[in-house]
């Protein structure tokens, strides 16, 4: 997160001189800037109420946002074809980066005396001291984005994190910076509740996994019976498939009865990476693309298949471009 960095140790410090210009200088960098995209389905909110009061603010708070989406979306995408070992070796390193930006951000904090009361009291004058004010609201709603993407990052790998080394935010704050969480923290966690079919309800529990959403099921839903008599065609699903089983993959709705594989593993892997990666025309819910795959296929002799061993699957040899060509009629 070079961004981020410059911001709190380098050049792009907001109260260095270079950076303390005229609000109409702000308005046009902003403009120039534009969102960053999301690629995955954020678990948490930062919900920072207080008013960014002046251009200034608002251009750096897109930079803060653009550098942690841009971060996370490289990191949760690129995990999707990665080994255990290389993941782990990245979550390390990802928490090592974490860890560093959230200590010098609160211990700059300190030092220069960015106390939020200084902008969240109802007496708050904003004209008064405002460009201290402006770097105020800059660094602590850099802390605060700083503890959302640690909390992204675990929520999305907590497969690989054992449980004694999950964090909740009091828990950042303490172990991390050294203080109590302050009793607003500015985030919320996304609450995700599963609305089951009714003769489901009794045996089915929230935390159970749907399947994937298909990004046109509402303007090219007949892509989806093309996909199911293709994948017939060539031998990777079996003969007896029916649509209204094949189509709960890709409507979001319960699989009751998974579809069973008759292509090979590495096939089913290199499917589901190219109509997730590649593609992009599935979503799921959740954080474990993998999880839902098992819950959506099973192996020819209808056995699980192991999410790990799945993903990790290399691409196929055999029928290579009958299975792409498959995949591409989602488009």
């Amino acid at each position: 997160m070079k961004t981020i960095e410059s911001i709190i140790l380098n050049d792009l410090r907001p109260w260095l001189d270079k950076n303390i210009k005229a609000d109409d200088f702000y308005a046009p960098a902003l403009r120039s800037n534009p969102i960053v995209q999301e690629q995955f389905l954020a678990n948490y909110i930062l919900d920072f109420s207080i008013p960014a009061f002046s251009n200034k603010i608002r251009y750096y708070q897109r930079l803060v946002n653009n550098d942690i989406t841009i971060y996370l979306n490289q990191l949760i995408e690129g995990a999707f074809n990665d080994s255990e070992n290389i993941i782990l070796f990245k979550l390390k390193k990802a928490n090592g980066e974490l860890n560093s930006l959230l200590v010098s951000t609160n211990d700059l904090i300190v030092r220069r005396g960015y106390d939020l009361s200084l902008i969240t009291s109802k007496h708050a004058d904003f004209n008064t001291d405002r460009e201290h004010k402006e770097s105020t609201f800059i660094t602590n709603y850099t802390l605060v984005s700083l503890v959302k993407c640690f909390l992204e990052v675990q929520s999305y790998f907590s497969e690989f994190i054992h449980a004694d080394n999950k964090m909740n935010i009091a828990d950042i704050y303490s172990r991390i910076l050294n203080k109590p969480a302050p009793e607003n923290t500015y985030l919320k966690e996304v609450q995700v509740i599963n609305v089951l079919p009714a003769e489901q309800k009794d045996n089915k529990t929230k935390s159970e996994i749907l399947s994937f959403n298909y990004k046109y099921i509402q303007t090219k839903s007949s892509n989806i019976p093309d996909l199911m008599d293709s994948l017939k065609k060539n031998g990777f699903i079996a003969k007896g498939t029916s649509i209204t089983d094949f189509r709960h993959v890709f409507s979001g709705e319960f699989v009751v009865n998974p579809i069973r594989w008759t292509g090979g593993k590495s096939t089913l892997s290199y499917f589901i990476k190219l109509l997730h990666n590649e593609l992009k025309v599935i979503t799921y819910p959740g954080n474990s693309l993998w999880k839902i795959v098992c819950t959506c296929f099973v192996d020819d002799d209808g056995s699980q298949f192991n999410e790990s061993n799945l993903r990790d699957q290399k691409k196929p040899k055999l029928k290579l471009s009958e299975i792409e060509r498959a995949a591409n009629i989602m488009k």
